[in-house]
């Protein structure tokens, strides 16, 4: 609901600002523009083209100032920005070349600061949901299918992934259980079967395998047991058939079997 909510104002904000940019154009003389103070700064309302882009927006004492606006040669919206004295703040919108919203994007200081959404052009579903703090990814991460369950929900900090990272399969299944300490594997990390049951559990400290590992059959029965020391094999593995009974045995020594 949240979510729906707040596209509901980013709408608010995006339809008459860009229905208006697509009605004036770039090249529709709107003021005097590309002036120059009698220091030689820029001032007012300012046109400038580089190559097939076209940027125009108003400039105070030389610095940037207000919403500006990019288009392609063919007089496509390509992006639209908020500038407060020379900086990007608040809401910035990026669009594909054919004039669909593929970027919602938030900036504090030049940097990006809260929700980013990210879309599919072609659908206008929604692919990823990101925070950023002070230009990092920061908290909640999601990652969606184009069927629009959602395929990955992390957290991050400090744009690492730090805490538990969830996947999921295109019908909603949860397949796996990540947990990262500052990007690193830490603890117990889980895989699932599509009936729910565990496929994996495995344990990493400081990134590598250490401890217990178990593989199981979609019935649930076990079928291969042993333990990592430092990231390698040691003592006796043992394999099951899927009835539960040892099937075969191998030790390991620093993860060489003997």
């Amino acid at each position: 609901m949240k979510l729906f909510q707040y596209g509901l104002l980013i709408a608010m904000f995006i339809f008459p600002l860009v229905a208006t940019t697509q009605t004036k154009g770039p090249y529709e003389v709107r003021e005097k523009q590309n002036q120059l103070t009698e220091q030689g700064l820029k001032t007012g309302f300012w046109k400038e083209r580089k190559g097939e882009f076209t940027k125009m927006g108003h400039y105070v004492n030389g610095i940037k100032d207000g919403t500006w606006e990019t288009y392609l040669s063919n007089n496509q919206i390509l992006r639209i920005e908020t500038y407060d004295k020379g900086k990007r703040n608040g809401i910035t919108l990026q669009f594909d070349r054919k004039g669909k919203i593929s970027n919602v994007e938030h900036y504090k200081n030049n940097k990006m600061d809260g929700l980013v959404y990210i879309y599919n052009p072609q659908s206008t579903r929604l692919l990823n949901e990101q925070h950023y703090n002070n230009g990092m990814l920061t908290g909640l991460f999601r990652k969606y299918y184009d069927n629009g369950k959602i395929q990955e929900e992390s957290f991050y900090l400090d744009d690492q992934k730090h805490g538990p990272s969830k996947w999921f399969n295109r019908d909603g299944r949860l397949i796996a259980i990540y947990i990262y300490d500052h990007g690193l594997f830490e603890g117990n990390q889980r895989t699932f079967y599509d009936n729910d049951t565990a496929a994996t559990v495995t344990m990493y400290v400081n990134n590598k395998l250490e401890g217990g590992f178990q593989e199981y059959y979609r019935n649930g029965k076990l079928k291969h047991a042993g333990k990592y020391v430092n990231g390698k094999k040691e003592g006796r593995w043992i394999e099951y058939d899927e009835t539960g009974k040892e099937i075969n045995a191998t030790r390991y020594k620093d993860g060489i079997a003997k």
